[in-house]
């Protein structure tokens, strides 16, 4: 593997770890508050 290929490829690897990283800080906040209103009963 040369550093031609790393640095041809590396861009659309950050890409897809930026939208799986917003769609991870998404379920997240979605997640919490319903964890709580489950966790206390309601």
């Amino acid at each position: 593997m040369n550093w031609q290929y790393i640095t041809e490829i590396l861009p659309a690897l950050l890409d897809g770890s930026k939208m799986t990283l917003s769609l991870f800080l998404l379920t997240l906040i979605l997640a919490i508050p319903l964890g709580l209103l489950v966790s206390v009963g309601l």
